[in-house]
């Protein structure tokens, strides 16, 4: 069976920990753990996060206030990854699937 590559992976932090540490359970190369200063606001880290990921389609993960700003720069133009003729479709939001460890339900 031919599988589509992973689209790249991108991790947002929460409040606390930052980067690679945000995510401890998480492969260091599996992809890219975002720091954001702790003063930053969350437009600042979402246009941070369009431009960062222009060229690139992601699937991006986060946690607590990053599901913020994944989803404002999902508003401002991030790309969602395509979606293969195997996979169950997107109840999330067709722009993005985000997958957030500190909500229960929406």
């Amino acid at each position: 069976m031919h599988r589509a590559p992973l689209p790249h992976r991108v991790f947002l932090h929460g409040a606390g920990r930052r980067g690679t540490t945000a995510w401890p359970s998480q492969d260091p190369e599996s992809g890219t753990f975002l720091s954001f200063p702790q003063d930053s606001n969350i437009e600042a880290q979402a246009r941070s996060l369009v431009e960062g990921e222009r060229d690139r389609t992601p699937l991006v993960f986060a946690h607590s206030i990053g599901a913020v700003t994944a989803v404002r720069a999902v508003a401002d133009g991030l790309r969602s990854p395509a979606l293969s003729s195997s996979s169950p479709p997107c109840t999330t939001s067709p722009a993005v699937k985000l997958r957030s460890s500190g909500i229960s339900r929406w």
